[in-house]
């Protein structure tokens, strides 16, 4: 390519193309595409087309490109870490535990329906699926269970993947208890009133299960003693 050539007489810019229709030498502002060809004006009048970036400029675009992307990444790593540190005490996994807990409070309640009572604390919630789990001596005619999913194994389990406790307050309410996502038992039953609000442990009342009048004594609703967890739908 001649020198007198290197730029665009019109514009001045340097040549980045030959028109291949009329063979006109093109710099980024006579640029037309059309059909993946580089035209000028002239053999491609009715096509618009923005003229070609530069390098530096198409440089700058993706640097700005990257900058959004970082800036987003960081606001997600901050919100995830926020959402994960709560995940366990509000939000899904706290409304998921205590629909798990209140899954297993009706089949408590089911079974006493049958039987009369309440598991005893030795025979714990085994009796919901587990029929051979009758204290000795005691017999289960009236047992119509299972009243939970034999063949689901963290049936028992609370949503963090921990054993249901099952209890009663001495001189209370039989009750369900999970220890919470930190794995530490905070509630003692003995202490009732003393331990119910410590820690993040999730208790769920049933009732004193005591025959009055020839029928078990329940709760009218089952009722999440506190603590509650924060976010908890109940």
């Amino acid at each position: 390519m001649t020198s007198e050539h290197s730029y665009c007489p019109v514009h001045g810019k340097p040549i980045q193309a030959k028109c291949p229709n009329c063979g006109r030498l093109l710099c980024s502002d006579c640029i037309r595409f059309y059909d993946g060809k580089c035209l000028c004006e002239n053999c491609a009048p009715a096509i618009v087309k923005e003229p070609a970036l530069s390098a530096f400029e198409g440089g700058k675009g993706l640097l700005y490109l990257l900058l959004v992307v970082g800036v987003m990444l960081l606001l997600a790593v901050s919100l995830g870490v926020y959402g994960l540190s709560n995940l366990g005490e509000s939000g899904l996994l706290g409304g998921a535990n205590q629909l798990r807990m209140f899954r297993v409070g009706q089949a408590l309640m089911e079974l006493s329906e049958d039987i009369g009572r309440f598991p005893t604390t030795e025979e714990g919630l085994a009796l919901l699926t587990d029929e051979s789990a009758f204290a000795q001596g005691e017999e289960g005619e009236d047992w119509y269970g299972p009243y939970l999913p034999k063949n689901d194994p963290h049936i028992l389990e609370d949503i963090y993947g921990q054993q249901l406790l099952y209890g009663k307050i001495p001189d209370g309410d039989y009750y369900v208890h999970s220890i919470g996502v930190d794995g530490k038992v905070d509630f003692d039953p003995a202490r009732f009133e003393e331990t119910r609000d410590e820690g993040d442990d999730l208790i769920l009342l049933l009732g004193t299960g005591e025959v009055e009048g020839g029928e078990v004594e329940l709760e009218e609703e089952l009722v999440f003693g506190k603590p509650v967890m924060k976010g908890g739908i109940f």
